[in-house]
């Protein structure tokens, strides 16, 4: 899943250690897009129709 920041707050990317501020417009993936998703900082990113059909 990959999902597009809205709102901007600190999180830590899958593997690393280093605490980074997200801004508005970055893209995340893994447990912390889900996170991000779960608390309403994030939205899901949407395929292009012409790519949603293809996977069909």
């Amino acid at each position: 899943m990959k999902v597009i920041v809205t709102k901007p707050f600190p999180g830590v990317r899958d593997g690393e250690t280093k605490v980074t501020q997200f801004a508005v417009g970055d893209e995340l993936t893994g447990e912390l897009a889900s996170v991000a998703l779960a608390e309403k900082w994030a939205i899901e990113e949407k395929k292009p129709r012409s790519q949603a059909k293809k996977g069909k």
